[in-house]
């Protein structure tokens, strides 16, 4: 063109010149020990973090409330997130740092607002240069599969027609020679990615341990049974088509070779977005909280997408990866990248310090935009108060019990004055004398339950449902749940159960779920431990009901023929079961059987109460007829005694009627003796006639034998019986012999009174 005078060289280019590196043209060294200085920038220095970092869009309007209680902060909240000013400012450096590593691990202790800091603080300062992508782990998918959907989400926006070369229309240079690349990188590799990563993981063998070594040999012949299935070959080689785009990339599930595909789908989203592609891909440790029991090799498949996605230099994307998860679960995610030799930098997310909470007070009242908005105030004092009540406690979730202060302090305020909301220390003292801390908060609002419907808490049914959100996998972490498995698992509940999810979002106990509308959630990871430890503890029906069942069913499951509830138990659990879950079928089982048991119990018991009626009546009447037979027995023998008696009677009154004309005293002392054993006719007889006819034969035989001149005064028998004396009136005494002959008379000079005989008889 100069040779022929055209003047216009725009369309030259020069063959064969270097471009210029995107580089600075010096190279700087650290002392080793000093790596730190890496992370210094003015901005910190200066103290605004932020600073130099891409404005917000301004995509969504300000949200009614600058606090959000326990709900994470998204993307339409990114304007009123303060707080992790610094962390956002290091995690902009890595992604925009063409030479740090591809992949980014973040890790922090629950509730420490790692998914806040993702998709409201990160997000919206690198989506005008970025095309970001944010995910969750899907439970059904696993980490591949989630990651495979977002990709084929970002491939739905661009335009099938320009995915077929035959209608493609042309593509600016960068973009159709990164497409080249992508498509010629996934049609070179087909038998050689495989075989590339067994040769690397193999020279990774000899330098591990042996627990890491015999996971590497696990994994290798898993790759090399890859390597020789058919079918993985034809999925190798099947390249990017239109009719690839046709699953639905929410419920389609990919099968373990399409993460061949996930380099060349990332390349082609970059070339026709004209963007680097960042994916954020948050709750990763679901896979140990909540494991898909059809994924046994999630996480080595997930591994090996990002190995093929990130091991070459020469075909690495020019996007970003972010991986986020709780601390606890780092060094086993840590080890596998260790194992798969994948490029990463971590960062470590620290709970949050007085500066990042001086910073949120700051940031709610001193943004222009916020003040119009809000037109929010609050007392000198009251940040560094709030912090440094926060802080003492070191153990405790520092930022979802600062998001329930301030959002008690903003509805105390707003309900104060909503023209003018202020913060004052008088409103934190009281909050603060409520109770601030997450058990105190969990109290409160169950308190608030009750007050709606007593019978759903006292039955332990909400705490139940509460409990029903938590992960069975993990301790002290949220699960979500549909609400179809809610209305399936309390279907004996279903007049309640609506009403219940309501009242628990109202409360800021629950949420919606980011993967469904149709399912819920607890607010936060740091509400399940409170509500799991309030489960545990719990004294009401329902919890008393489960943990007899949890207890039970261990056994049942090994022995379902001896086992049952006895009938205590059986009480408890039927108290109880309106206050859970519906029973399982096993529970269903044993309880049917502990009834069937129990009728059989109380079948036994009245066999048992009219055996018992049975056996009482007869004992009743044999002891009757006893003490018939007795009394009968009792009556013959007084009967004979009797018999004997009057027998007795009439012989000694026969006796007394024989000896009457000899001895009459003797004979009246016989029938007075038959008298006295039995008043018998005989004996009165005998008494009659004695007493009458010898009456006076009596006198003629005391006048005759025994005379005296006067009134007898005493008389007395000699010890040997022999002798009687006797004293008179007359004043005298005598001696007599038994048979009356008087043997001695003793006059005296007066009346004798009495006179006895001497012991020898004198």
């Amino acid at each position: 063109k100069i040779e022929k005078g055209a003047g216009n060289v725009r369309g030259m280019h020069g063959q064969g010149l270097e471009e210029a590196s995107d580089r600075f043209p010096w190279e700087i060294y650290y002392r080793q020990g000093a790596e730190q200085i890496k992370e210094w920038n003015l901005p910190e220095a200066v103290g605004n973090p932020l600073f130099g970092l891409p404005e917000i869009p301004k995509t969504h309007d300000l949200p009614e409330s600058p606090f959000l209680f326990l709900r994470r902060y998204e993307r339409p909240h990114a304007e009123i997130f303060f707080g992790r000013s610094y962390y956002v400012r290091a995690l902009c450096n890595r992604v925009n740092d063409p030479h740090a590593d591809p992949l980014i691990l973040l890790y922090g202790q629950s509730g420490v607002g790692k998914s806040s800091l993702l998709e409201a603080g990160l997000f919206p300062r690198l989506e005008t240069e970025y095309n970001v992508v944010y995910a969750r782990r899907h439970a059904q998918k696993g980490l591949s599969h989630t990651l495979g959907a977002a990709l084929q989400r970002e491939l739905a926006k661009i335009p099938k027609d320009q995915l077929a070369p035959a209608t493609a229309p042309a593509l600016p240079q960068e973009k159709e020679e990164a497409q080249t690349q992508a498509t010629n990188a996934l049609e070179t590799q087909p038998g050689q990615v495989v075989e590339k990563i067994i040769h690397e993981l193999e020279a990774a063998v000899a330098n591990s341990p042996e627990a890491v070594k015999q996971e590497i040999e696990a994994f290798i012949e898993r790759l090399r049974v890859l390597q020789t299935d058919a079918k993985a070959q034809q999925t190798l080689t099947t390249p990017l088509t239109e009719e690839s785009l046709q699953a639905t990339p929410d419920t389609g599930i990919l099968i373990d070779e399409d993460i061949f595909s996930f380099l060349e789908k990332w390349l082609v989203i970059e070339a026709h977005t004209n963007k680097p592609l960042l994916v954020i891909l948050d709750q990763v440790e679901e896979h140990f909280t909540r494991p898909n029991p059809n994924l046994p090799d999630e996480l080595d498949d997930f591994m090996l997408a990002l190995r093929i996605i990130f091991s070459s230099p020469a075909l690495r994307p020019k996007g970003k990866m972010i991986l986020s998860y709780r601390k606890e679960y780092h060094a086993e995610i840590e080890a596998r990248f260790r194992t798969f030799l994948l490029p990463r930098s971590t960062v470590f997310l620290e709970t949050l310090t007085r500066k990042d909470i001086l910073d949120i007070f700051r940031g709610v009242t001193q943004t222009p935009a916020l003040q119009k908005r809000y037109h929010l105030t609050v007392d000198e004092e009251l940040p560094a108060m709030i912090a440094g009540d926060l802080l003492e406690d070191k153990d405790s979730p520092v930022a979802p019990v600062l998001q329930i202060v301030l959002t008690k302090l903003w509805n105390a305020a707003v309900n104060e004055n909503a023209e003018a909301p202020h913060f004052a220390a008088v409103q934190y003292q009281q909050i603060k004398k409520d109770g601030i801390a997450m058990g105190e908060f969990f109290e409160q609002q169950m308190k608030e339950l009750r007050h709606w419907q007593q019978e759903t808490v006292d039955s332990g049914l909400a705490l139940d449902f509460l409990y029903f959100h938590t992960s069975s996998h993990s301790h002290g972490a949220a699960d979500n749940r549909t609400l179809e498995a809610l209305r399936r698992t309390y279907e004996h509940r279903q007049e309640t159960i609506n009403a219940l999810v309501a009242k628990c979002k109202e409360l800021y106990l629950l949420t919606d779920s980011q993967q469904s509308q149709e399912s819920t959630s607890l607010t936060h990871d740091t509400l399940a431990s409170e509500v799991i430890k309030q489960y545990n503890s719990s004294d009401k029906p329902g919890q008393r009901a489960s943990r007899i069942l949890g207890s039970k069913m261990r056994e049942f499951r090994e022995n379902d023929d001896s086992i049952w509830l006895d009938e205590m138990d059986l009480q408890i659990v039927e108290q109880g079961l309106p206050g859970m879950r519906e029973l399982s079928p096993n529970e269903k089982k044993l309880l049917d059987l502990s009834r069937r048991r129990r009728e059989e119990l109380e079948r036994e018991r009245r066999r048992n109460r009219q055996i018992r009626r049975i056996l009482v009546t007869a004992i009743i009447l044999f002891a009757g007829f006893a003490v018939w037979q007795w009394r009968e027995s009792v009556k013959q023998k007084n009967r004979a005694e009797l018999q004997a008696t009057v027998a007795q009677s009439n012989l000694l009154a026969k006796e007394a009627d024989e000896r009457f004309p000899s001895d009459r005293t003797q004979a009246l002392r016989l029938a007075a003796a038959a008298y006295e054993l039995h008043p018998t006719t005989s004996a009165e007889k005998a008494l009659l006639k004695i007493f009458y006819q010898t009456r006076f034969e009596q006198r003629q035989f005391y006048a005759g034998r025994l005379l005296h001149g006067s009134e007898v005064t005493t008389a007395v028998f000699s010890p040997d019986g022999n002798q009687i004396l006797t004293t008179c009136r007359d004043d005298t005494a005598r001696l007599w012999s038994k048979n009356g002959a008087l043997l001695a008379r003793f006059p005296h000079a007066a009346e004798v009174n009495a006179a006895v005989f001497s012991p020898a008889g004198d």
